[in-house]
């Protein structure tokens, strides 16, 4: 990228804000004209609403109405065929128990308490009357000229009685107290049912009528009318009801205030939003300016503590690595100037060695930097990455057997990737060794090569990690190191070569003390970049 001169960028950029600023106004009265009319659809939205939710309730207690209706009807029959089969039994039980052996009145009146009746009456054939208790029925209620077995219902006195007529002239009155039967049967009937339902809430009224009430319709839609009934707004349906026709008169008060209270709210947020849109507008192009400069002095700021904290970080890494073998270089010479007519051949030989590797030392430090610093340019060729393990395997077997490191290698893939075979090299050399010096008292090495649908996966797992889960991302940055010697540039260097093959590089800690090292490259086949 060209050089361009801080005062253009500033320029060009504070044009783009004046025609963002314009747009931004435009975007404005767009969405003001949007919110009013998704305002105005919401409105229609509630009122069909509220006039689905009507029909749907009355229906639904229309309904509850008719099965309520049908259900009454058929509970007061099955309660008098019950009340009719016990009283017709417990009449040819008294005959029969009458004929073996005649009741008095004092019986009659304990048999009729024992077997939960009201009361017994007998008139035998000579005319004689036994009854228990003696005042439970008024003979002139009761019509001796009815069909025999048949069931009667004194309301009056709350008595259901069957009239028995048995052979010889004998007939048996035997009836049951029905106060209780009778409240159900209110309970249960259609005048009850319609009273309950106009006390639940927002119910103001369920009646059924013959023909249809006159009102002042302010509104019709499909079978619902809402009508203003002394300063009430009620919402009507009418359903069928047999021949008749039911009527619901539902509370559409709240109704007609939420739409009143959205209105109120619109035109005060509509107000708001205008004030608002314009102020910060206003607000928004009078600092944008300032804001800008504002930003650009951080982010110079920022890229200058960065580079003064990375070049802080490298060279405190740098010197330290290199300290070292020159101290032993400056010993070495100090040692031969001092000591040089005293010394021995072995003894010689042996400081030149020293001071051999600790130049070799130093020059691999450089070559470290001078390797992360440069552009890598990847020479391409078909790799097979299991020979590339395998070779440097046997350079540390040694040394893992030394340690009692166990090394497995799991191979999946059977196709070459595109890369270059040095690097290749370099990077699975790099993460052996990181893996064999986290674990100097013994552990373990797996290796997995691998494959998904586009790319070449090779993983590797150790033990021996020592950092929260956290921090393991930090590994891949540059002079990062938790050991003593070394300039933290290893994994960089692995993380630099995989991203100039266009692949990408994973950390990952599946146990505490478990690194898995993950990266992915394509196959040959796929692989079409060019470098």
């Amino acid at each position: 990228m060209k050089n361009v001169p801080i005062k253009k960028i500033v320029s060009k950029t504070a044009l783009d804000k004046m025609v963002h600023w314009k747009w931004n106004l435009m975007l404005f009265g767009i969405l003001i004209c949007f919110v009013i009319s998704y305002f105005l659809f919401q409105l229609r939205i509630a009122h069909i609403t509220f006039i689905k939710h009507v029909v749907e309730r009355s229906k639904v207690l229309a309904e509850l109405i008719k099965i309520n209706a049908k259900s009454a009807v058929l509970s007061q029959e099955i309660i008098e065929k019950i009340i009719f089969i016990f009283l017709n039994n417990s009449a040819k039980f008294v005959y029969y128990l009458d004929k073996i052996e005649p009741f008095s009145s004092q019986e009659l009146n304990e048999f009729a308490g024992e077997a939960g009746l009201a009361g017994i009456y007998i008139v035998r054939e000579n005319g004689e009357i036994v009854k228990g208790p003696s005042n439970w029925i008024d003979e002139t209620k009761i019509n001796f000229k009815q069909d025999n077995y048949s069931l009667s219902h004194l309301s009056d006195i709350h008595v259901y009685y069957v009239y028995n007529k048995f052979e010889k002239d004998i007939n048996i009155i035997v009836g049951i107290n029905s106060e209780n039967i009778e409240k159900l049967l209110v309970e249960i009937s259609l005048p009850y049912t319609l009273k309950k339902i106009s006390n639940i809430a927002d119910i103001k009224y369920v009646k059924i009528e013959s023909t249809v009430s006159p009102n002042k319709n302010l509104l019709n839609t499909s079978n619902v009318s809402i009508v203003d009934k002394e300063g009430e707004n009620i919402a009507v349906t009418r359903l069928p009801f047999g021949e008749k026709e039911i009527v619901f008169g539902l509370d559409a008060q709240n109704f007609f205030k939420r739409i009143n209270n959205l209105w109120n709210e619109f035109f005060a947020f509509s107000g708001v939003l205008v004030f608002l849109g314009a102020f910060f507008s206003l607000l928004l192009y009078k600092y944008q300016m300032s804001d800008l400069n504002r930003v650009q002095s951080f982010e110079k700021e920022l890229a200058r503590q960065r580079e003064d904290a990375s070049l802080g970080r490298s060279a405190a890494a740098i010197s330290h690595e290199i300290r070292n073998p020159l101290n032993a270089i400056s010993m070495g010479l100090q040692r031969l100037s001092f000591e040089k007519n005293i010394l021995n051949e072995n003894e010689y030989d042996e400081l030149i060695d020293t001071m051999l590797k600790a130049v070799q030392r130093t020059n691999k430090i450089v070559e470290e930097i001078r390797s992360f610093a440069m552009p890598i340019n990847p020479k391409l060729n078909s790799v097979d990455m299991l020979s590339v393990v395998n070779n440097i395997i046997t350079l540390y077997r040694q040394h893992c057997v030394t340690q009692k490191i166990n090394i497995s290698v799991e191979n999946k893939l059977f196709s070459p990737i595109n890369a270059d075979s040095h690097m290749m090299e370099q990077v699975i050399e790099n993460l052996l060794k990181n893996s064999i010096e986290a674990q100097p008292n013994g552990g373990y090495i797996k290796i997995i090569i691998d494959s998904n649908n586009t790319n070449a996966v090779f993983s590797i797992e150790n033990a021996g990690f020592n950092l929260p889960k956290l921090e393991k991302e930090n590994i891949l940055e540059p002079y990062f190191t938790t050991k003593v010697k070394g300039s933290g540039l290893g994994l960089s260097i692995v993380k630099k070569i995989i991203q100039a093959h266009n692949g990408k590089i994973e950390i990952d800690t599946p146990h505490d003390d478990v690194l898995k090292i993950s990266f992915y490259i394509k196959y040959l086949r796929q692989l079409s970049v060019d470098y």
